[in-house]
């Protein structure tokens, strides 16, 4: 890193990082507004990379935790992870972690939003559904949700 504007982009991406963990995309967008030089951040990126201080794979797995835990589905965090331009097998890789039950986070969900759905009309149970879906959850999730308590 021999001149000062890598140097100094370089500073900025470690504490943009240092904050939270980011992905490839985001974190290039952001080095944008300091630089207008792309092969300059993409040398950035590069070190970054190497000294794995910027891993999509890491990231990847931390945002389908931290979605999971604010009840989003599978399909939608799937979805923004793609939007994200994280890798296929990094995605999958992420949502099939060991401690992710996608059915038991659609119960958990369903139940915090309507704890007595046994009686609910069939317009009201149909809205439940939607609501389901909206969040990102599969068919076969949601009819698990709904089946039990």
């Amino acid at each position: 890193m021999a001149n000062k504007a890598l140097n100094a982009l370089y500073d900025t991406a470690l504490r943009k990082l240092s904050y939270r963990e980011h992905c490839t995309k985001d974190l290039k967008t952001k080095l944008f507004k300091y630089t207008d030089e792309p092969e300059l951040i993409e040398e950035v990126i590069t070190l970054l990379k190497e000294s794995n201080y910027l891993n999509d794979k890491r990231f990847a797995e931390i945002y389908v935790r931290s979605k999971f835990t604010k009840g989003i589905g599978e399909i939608r965090v799937r979805q923004e992870l793609k939007m994200k331009n994280i890798q296929q097998d990094d995605i999958a890789n992420a949502l099939n972690q060991p401690e992710i039950d996608w059915f038991e986070l659609a119960v958990k969900v369903k139940t915090k939003k309507q704890p007595d759905h046994q009686s609910l009309s069939f317009s009201d149970t149909a809205k439940l559904r939607r609501f389901l879906q909206s969040r990102g959850f599969t068919f076969d999730q949601i009819q698990y949700a709904l089946m039990n308590e």
